[in-house]
């Protein structure tokens, strides 16, 4: 029987594009020959399940001393290292360098035919890898002088990570590179969606946040007891700077959702809002050239999206003449908006979104069923 093996260190519930994969990849699978490998999520969301495969947890490294995470990284290392040789999978999906160790080792000592599949949520520049702890560097150069360029895949979210990538790694032949953005399932889809005006526009953050990463501090000072707006955010990955920060807003149309929002009752939630926010402030090329998970949610549930004009990975989708909008604004300057213009959807045309995650994901799952 053939295995897929796929590892992801982190924890799935914390990456929807790996569980959107899982779903739409195991839906009409008749037979359990999928194995995941992850660590248990330590963020209190709900826990990703699938009878169609087994999924294997090991601990996940905290904030503790050298000695306790290090022998954490060894146990999930280890255990999906013997797990391997013991499944003898024919393929193995792998998802950036937190996982690299233990198919690096299976390839290249325990089964050379083994065919390697390597995604990359983020693009993580040569200057990323030097300032990191020095195992993930080793684990690395093992990636770009043996892994990489035996990989029958190497994808990455959008064609300007890939070239970045590309030009990293001149050893890798280009013909393995592919892309693959994160689009949320069909499921998401919002149908007629209208363009009445409403009492308040409401907008919406749903994600990561951080006062030195992202522009939340510059928006809710320009949104706060502002008449006819109103502004929820949902974070359950918060930096205390950026959670005490919000804590402290003395603001009624400022509401803040410290449990966040579980990925699958997102769709039923934002759709009630009018803008669905981007606020990273791009200081790396990671996000410069990014269109991340939440932009293309926004857009599937029939929201405007306004992101930051250092986001140059999002320029490509900026609308002229249709809805729901896709804004590009200097969030540093947001007095300057001229705001009745930008929330107006008069005299546009409705253009449903058409980026889905069954569509992303199609070349990699045909290859994965036609490779043995």
């Amino acid at each position: 029987m053939n295995y897929l093996a796929i590892i992801h260190y982190l924890p799935l519930e914390f990456y929807p594009p790996v569980t959107n994969f899982l779903d739409i990849f195991l839906k009409d699978s008749d037979t359990n020959t999928v194995r995941v490998y992850t660590t248990k999520n330590n963020k209190h969301r709900s826990i990703y399940t699938n009878s169609k495969c087994l999924i294997c947890r090991y601990p996940l490294i905290k904030k503790e001393n050298l000695f306790f995470r290090l022998l954490k990284y060894m146990q999930f290392n280890i255990g999906v290292l013997f797990s391997l040789i013991n499944l003898k999978p024919s393929k193995i999906l792998y998802y950036e360098t937190f996982s690299s160790c233990p198919v690096y080792i299976y390839k290249r000592f325990f089964n050379r035919k083994v065919n390697i599949y390597v995604h990359n949520h983020e693009y993580l520049s040569p200057e990323w890898y030097k300032k990191n702890m020095c195992l993930l560097k080793y684990y690395h150069k093992k990636e770009i002088n043996f892994l990489y360029p035996r990989a029958i895949w190497n994808s990455q979210t959008n064609e300007k990570r890939a070239e970045l990538f590309i030009n990293d790694n001149p050893q890798i032949n280009t013909d393995t590179i592919k892309i693959i953005p994160n689009y949320p399932p069909a499921t998401w889809s919002i149908n007629n969606v209208t363009h009445k005006k409403c009492d308040n526009i409401r907008f919406v953050y749903v994600g990561t946040l951080s006062l030195e990463y992202t522009f939340i501090k510059e928006f809710c000072e320009w949104v706060k007891n502002k008449e006819g707006m109103i502004f929820d955010i949902y974070s359950f990955n918060i930096t205390p700077a950026t959670e005490e920060y919000l804590n402290s807003i003395q603001a009624s149309n400022i509401n803040f959702f410290k449990e966040g929002v579980e990925y699958d009752d997102i769709p039923k939630l934002i759709s009630q809002y009018n803008v669905g926010l981007i606020l990273y402030r791009a200081i790396t090329l990671n996000f410069r050239h990014n269109a991340t998970n939440k932009f293309f949610e926004y857009l599937a549930c029939g929201l405007d999206v306004w992101f930051p004009k250092q986001m140059e990975g999002c320029y490509e989708y900026v609308t002229e003449g249709t809805y729901p909008k896709v804004i590009k604004l200097d969030f540093e300057d947001l007095e300057s908006i001229a705001l009745n213009e930008i929330t107006s959807r008069e005299n546009l045309i409705y253009c449903p979104t058409s980026y889905y995650a069954e569509e992303a994901f199609s070349e990699l799952i045909n290859h994965l069923l036609l490779v043995d």
